[in-house]
């Protein structure tokens, strides 16, 4: 299996760079980029979890309890979307569940993932949208930092620019050529478009919509509407999209995220500007205060 690409962006002036999906080897056991890419996701990923959360009084202990359930939950539900959608033929168990080999889906993570948060926090008795809202940045942050897994295994890219009008000029075009052969694949780097479009996601949430947070569940949803927007266009960039029929299954589940997400942000913005204004106390337009006329008055009847 031929394990090492060449890479370019020739738009950007960048030439063939090698990429070995290998990083090392000890013994017969390759530790392959791919996974050290990704568990840097999840680390950093939970490291910046810990701090949010320690703002809301929930302790490291707990986040780890969290990090167990979330972390494994996510990478089966990840995999298991994968290999549900992908329509590979499986020969074993050993080929279900070699991730090593690339194979993750985003979606299938986050459902896995928040599965075992909404359970974890109900044993806990923790407020779901709080930790929830604790979660949103540090997912666009592991998934910006994780979709780099996909460079260096040379996956998840888009269609021959050439042929989508929106890029005649050729400026974002990724060339890749494997070790063993000379047939060199012009493709888009969509791997890139999405860590890119959730960088700038991370830094909108974190300056912009946390600033002007109304209720508990806003950064959430805001993530939800973000990622949801993006991935539905990107998706529609790739050419290795999994599928139902003529749907791509990504791009459908985007588009219902940002959908949902829209109407949700909407009715909850709604429900806590109605709470804000039930909760002024408004002073009475009379005053209690005695005018200076009933005082001369009430000051002749004493007399």
């Amino acid at each position: 299996m031929n394990t090492v690409n060449y890479i370019s962006f020739p738009g950007l002036g960048i030439g063939e760079m090698e990429i070995n999906k290998i990083a090392f080897s000890i013994g017969d056991i390759n530790i392959r980029w791919y996974g050290i890419i990704v568990t840097l996701a999840i680390i950093c990923g939970f490291a910046f979890a810990c701090v949010r959360a320690r703002k809301i009084g929930i302790n490291f202990d707990s986040m780890l309890d969290y990090a167990i359930f979330t972390i494994l939950a996510g990478i089966i539900g990840a995999r298991l979307y994968y290999v549900a959608f992908s329509g590979d033929t499986y020969s074993s168990f050993t080929d279900v569940i070699a991730v090593w080999n690339g194979g993750l889906a985003i979606y299938g993570g986050l459902i896995g993932g928040l599965l075992a948060i909404i359970c974890v926090s109900a044993v806990k008795k923790v407020k779901l949208a709080k930790i929830l809202d604790v979660a949103a940045p540090c997912v666009m942050l592991a998934q910006a930092i994780g979709r780099w897994a996909n460079f260096v295994n040379a996956e998840a890219y888009g269609y021959n620019p050439d042929k989508i009008a929106l890029y005649q000029d050729n400026i974002f075009r990724m060339d890749i050529r494997a070790a063993d052969s000379d047939f060199v694949r012009h493709t888009l780097p969509t791997f890139l478009f999405e860590s890119v479009w959730n960088i700038i996601g991370l830094l909108v949430l974190l300056f912009v919509i946390e600033k002007i947070k109304k209720y508990d569940g806003q950064s959430v949803l805001f993530y939800i509407t973000w990622y949801g927007f993006g991935r539905t266009w990107i998706e529609m960039l790739r050419s290795d999209s999994l599928y139902i029929s003529d749907i791509r299954v990504s791009s459908l589940l985007g588009f219902l995220c940002f959908l949902t997400g829209v109407i949700l942000m909407i009715i909850f913005g709604m429900k806590a500007k109605r709470a804000r204004l039930d909760s002024v106390e408004y002073e009475s337009i009379y005053t209690s205060k005695p005018t200076e006329e009933n005082t001369e008055a009430k000051d002749g009847n004493e007399e």
